[in-house]
C-alpha cells in the first residue's frame, strides 16, 4: 500500500502528453499505457491505480496482462511468465 508521503520516487513516469510508462519486473522492461481513451487513471505518480488491465506482447509466447492498483502490479493468470497470479509493489524510477 501506498504511504500518504512517500520516501522513495515515482512509480510512473510521463513521456508524451497522456503517455506513460511504468517499469515490469516480471518482463524486465517498461510497459505503456495511454492515460486518455480506454485507460482511465488517477493521475499519481506516486500511488497509480490504472483500469482496465494493461496488455503487452513481445513475441508469440510471451505475453503480460497486469492491472495497476494503488501502487501495485497484479499480474493476472494470463500472463505467460512466471509472476502469472502474483502481486508485486511497483518499482520506484526516479
Amino acid at each position: 500500500m501506498c504511504e500518504p508521503k512517500p520516501k522513495y520516487g515515482i512509480k510512473v513516469r510521463q513521456l508524451l502528453p497522456d503517455v506513460y510508462e511504468f517499469w515490469c519486473p516480471a518482463c524486465n522492461q517498461f510497459h505503456y499505457f495511454i492515460a486518455s481513451g480506454a485507460y482511465q487513471w488517477n493521475n499519481q505518480l506516486l500511488c497509480p491505480t490504472v483500469y482496465p488491465a494493461i496488455n503487452s506482447s513481445f513475441s508469440e509466447t510471451h505475453y503480460c496482462e497486469v492491472f495497476i492498483n494503488r501502487g501495485r502490479l497484479i499480474y493476472t493468470q494470463n500472463c505467460s511468465h512466471e509472476k502469472s497470479g502474483q502481486i508485486l509493489d511497483m518499482k520506484n524510477l526516479a
